[in-house]
């Protein structure tokens, strides 16, 4: 039955959905029969032109977002419109020549099969501008049928939202531009009872100031300043730290502190830094990027005369790091944008980083971190890497087959992966050589996980799986013993680490949501966030919440292993006290 009213939904939404396309183009169509009944002859090209150019812009717009949803799993949204938007933007996304020229000549192909076609209309017509005359059926469909189909399929929606029947709001989903109607309010006050989903509805507080961190920040008097080295990794996953993959890094993970069940705050770069450095949940994102306000512990580091030089093999300007975790740091300080593929430049800004630790002030402590780019899509190494063949060679985002080439570009995340470590073992050496592992904590981890087609996504920032958000941690700190950590940890919990090694006397809910590391708490669950929903993970449970209303077909409930559940009672009675924990983190460094 379920399979049934999904399959007529769906139908009654192919059949609506194109008018909602092609809305555009009748606007303009409709407004041109107007003007040329004036019979003004110099307007009557340019009306063409424009209806040609917004037919074509909207067979370009289904086309992308359809290629963007098959990919990575979400339509064109405000973060696809960041990366457009934002300097450095596609340079994030590491899209190659081939990609750019596949993309040009798909869209110069819409735009000469729209030319065409109008050309055949103004032969076929005469070079008269007319809407064709509708005959009775097409008549009776539009002023009948039309609405008829659509307001099934709408209270389709609205009822299966409000009943919680999944099936339907997550085909609705597939449709770009899809805009679902929901009624619960006016069922409510008819008397029916929604799908129970439990007693808590998590939401953003409605924050106009922050108030971070909630008090000043006291340190203790002749602590010790240690220099530090914070490495990150894009989309490096945990299972890469290997023996034959990155060995260097498997060595040095052997001689620190190596945290084995470790999770990202987000599933994307944005979230990730953000809850590295803040420690606090990844929805104060856009707070913080308003007032551009930088982390405390970037401030404990500026007040104590730290030496800084900090590099990416991205761009700092995206995400916004440089209004948002780095803002504080003078913008000579920050370096990025040296050309080449994504190995190159790591290649590059390791050297440049070993030459900064090599001429500083040895007097005054420094510290330096380095963004890498290999691991990134499409995964980038020189030959004298490829650790694994066959590889995809040639990658290119339009005309890749996925399913079929999955085997062959995880083959060349390994290699990426594994000059990675060729780069992160100068930085391992060089310390060691130098005597000053004695004197620094070094970070190694990586940004999030990546996905290969495990839970049906490749990539990131789609899930919160655990292919997409469990990468490594690796910190040393002099004096302490190797020591291997199973427990649950999580990047928010690296901040008031550092913080309390670096002395503070604070306790860490002062400024952050978290816990230190090598302290005596243990972490039962941990939260990570993207641009409109928040995950609640534990050992057996993993809940999706929607931060906004229009989200609620993200509402799901899996275990650990991202397995779908249907015990949403049981998980909301058992879990009452973490939820409320959560939420009163989602609002106590805001004002409302």
């Amino acid at each position: 039955m379920n399979d049934a009213i999904t399959a007529a939904f769906s139908t009654g939404v192919y059949l609506t959905c194109p008018l909602i396309y092609l809305l555009p183009v009748l606007i303009v169509a409709l407004l041109g029969e107007w003007i040329l009944k004036y019979n003004i002859r110099i307007v009557r090209p340019l009306i063409y032109i424009l209806i040609t150019a917004v037919a074509s812009f909207s067979q370009i717009f289904i086309f992308a977002d359809r290629t963007i949803l098959r990919m990575f799993g979400f339509h064109i949204n405000g973060f696809v419109w960041n990366i457009v938007s934002t300097p450095g933007g596609i340079e994030s996304m590491g899209s190659g020549s081939d990609t750019y020229v596949s993309f040009m000549l798909i869209i110069l192909g819409f735009i000469i099969l729209q030319s065409a076609i109008m050309f055949i209309l103004l032969r076929t017509h005469g070079l008269t501008f007319r809407i064709p005359h509708l005959n009775r059926v097409a008549v009776c469909y539009f002023i009948i049928g039309l609405p008829i189909v659509w307001a099934f399929q709408a209270v389709t929606y609205g009822v299966c939202s409000f009943n919680g029947k999944s099936s339907v709001l997550i085909a609705a989903n597939d449709f770009p531009l899809y805009m679902p109607l929901t009624f619960q309010g006016l069922l409510k006050k008819a008397g029916f009872k929604p799908a129970q989903r439990g007693d808590f509805n998590i939401k953003l507080a409605e924050s106009f100031q922050l108030r971070y961190p909630l008090c000043e920040i006291r340190r203790k008097q002749n602590c010790t300043n240690y220099n530090i080295v914070w490495l990150v990794a894009e989309s490096l996953r945990s299972d890469m730290v290997d023996p034959n993959i990155m060995p260097a890094t498997c060595k040095f993970g052997q001689q620190s502190t190596w945290f084995q069940n470790h999770f990202s705050g987000g599933n994307g770069t944005r979230i990730a830094l953000f809850t590295m450095f803040y420690g606090i949940y990844g929805s104060y994102w856009f707070d913080f990027l308003h007032e551009q306000r930088g982390p405390v512990l970037i401030d404990l580091l500026l007040k104590n005369n730290y030496q800084m030089s900090l590099y990416t093999s991205a761009r700092f300007s995206y995400p916004e790091f440089d209004r948002t975790v780095f803002s504080s740091i003078a913008r000579d300080r920050l370096h990025d944008g040296a050309p080449g593929e994504g190995w190159q430049r790591d290649r590059e800004y390791t050297g440049e980083m070993l030459d900064f630790i090599q001429n500083r002030e040895p007097n005054r402590p420094f510290f330096t971190f380095m963004f890498f780019e290999s691991p990134h899509a499409q995964y980038y190494f020189p030959p004298e890497n490829a650790i694994r063949k066959p590889y995809l060679e040639k990658f290119n985002y339009t005309s890749s087959n996925l399913k079929q080439d999955m085997p062959l570009i995880w083959n060349r995340y390994v290699n990426s992966c594994n000059h990675l470590d060729s780069q992160l073992a100068r930085i391992y050496s060089y310390l060691e050589t130098n005597k000053l592992l004695d004197s620094t904590i070094v970070i190694v981890t990586g940004d999030h996980g990546e996905e290969f087609m495990e839970k049906g996504h490749w990539g990131h920032n789609s899930s919160f799986t655990i292919e997409q958000t469990k990468t490594p941690l690796i910190i040393w700190v002099p004096g302490k013993a190797p020591l291997e950590v199973n427990q649950l940890t999580s990047h928010l919990d690296i901040s008031p680490t550092i913080m309390n090694l670096l002395g503070i006397e604070n306790d860490s809910e002062d400024y952050c949501c978290a816990y230190d590391l090598f302290g005596s708490h243990k972490r039962s669950y941990t939260i990570f966030s993207d641009w409109s929903s928040l995950a609640y993970a534990d050992s057996e449970y993993k809940a999706v919440f929607p931060l906004k209303s229009y989200g609620v077909f993200q509402q799901e409930l899996t275990d650990a292993s991202d397995k779908k559940r249907t015990d949403i009672q049981a998980f909301y009675s058992t879990r009452k006290n973490n939820i409320s924990e959560v939420m009163t983190g989602l609002s106590k460094f805001s004002w409302k």
